[in-house]
């Protein structure tokens, strides 16, 4: 440490030098919540660790769910649960499972069948609603829902919209924060949950080969527009892509920069 030989300044100095590594972790506190969940538009979700822990079982048609000891914690008595996208994940996430009341099935609409809707096998719309339980079974999100995501960063994509099987019907989804609340207005076509790591979801405008998917964020905004005709979430720095339908795999970064263009596929499967 320097010393000009003036009563104080060596003192002073310390002080700065104190203030200066202060600031430092304050910035890169800082850095760190701007790259996790903790948003301005978005608190860190609170949850027992207990859900992770739940797994769900079926006795009777109806679904409830055990811990690893297979000690009933939760009786079964729900008509659907929401499966995890991996095996080795909980179908809890973030404290909250979703569930289904209800038929919980595509149907035909009033008891009609194929042969009465001209040939129209597809034509089916979702009987049931989707809510939320916490760990202890309790419904905290009552079954309003035609279709409800997993919690990721305190938001879940869902939709109050009638549901059709062969998407002829205009649904629109967004995403609710643990209240139940819509927190992003549901526009989308399509909305897929947030990636754990990204901290982005896939939302999609159009359907068809009109789909045209990007990235949101976790205010809702658009950071890699839509322009794909499908994407997958990113694993690391990179995100799978289709840009048409019978486009071969693309690649592109978090920014948005194609890494890697797919070929492009005639009707018949040939490059």
């Amino acid at each position: 440490m320097l010393d000009s030989g003036v009563p104080g300044t060596k003192a002073l100095l310390i002080g700065a030098a104190a203030r200066s590594l202060i600031g430092l972790a304050i910035l890169g506190f800082c850095s760190l919540i701007s790259i996790s969940c903790s948003t301005k538009e978005v608190g860190t979700p609170t949850y027992s660790q207990t859900a992770a822990k739940l797994f769900p079982i079926s006795r009777n048609s109806k679904w409830g769910f055990i811990d690893r000891e297979g000690k009933l914690v939760i009786s079964p008595q729900f008509d659907a649960v929401r499966d995890p996208l991996m095996p080795s994940e909980s179908v809890f996430s973030e404290g909250l499972a979703a569930v289904c009341v209800g038929k919980c099935n595509w149907v035909y609409p009033d008891g009609k069948t194929p042969d009465t809707l001209g040939g129209q096998f597809m034509h089916k719309r979702f009987e049931g609603k989707w809510g939320y339980i916490d760990s202890t079974g309790q419904m905290v999100i009552s079954p309003q829902f035609t279709n409800a995501g997993r919690f990721v960063c305190g938001r879940a994509s869902a939709t109050t919209d009638e549901e059709w099987l062969d998407a002829l019907s205009d649904v629109r989804s967004g995403y609710i924060d643990q209240t139940g609340h819509f927190v992003i207005h549901p526009q989308f076509d399509s909305a897929q949950d947030f990636g754990r790591e990204s901290k982005l979801a896939v939302a999609c405008l159009g359907s068809g080969d009109n789909a045209r998917c990007g990235y949101i964020d976790v205010a809702g905004r658009f950071v890699i527009n839509p322009q794909f005709w499908s994407a997958w979430d990113f694993n690391g720095s990179i995100a799978r892509v289709y840009q048409t339908k019978n486009a071969e795999p693309s690649y592109i970064s978090r920014t948005g920069q194609l890494l890697w263009k797919g070929d492009e596929r005639t009707k018949d499967g040939t490059p």
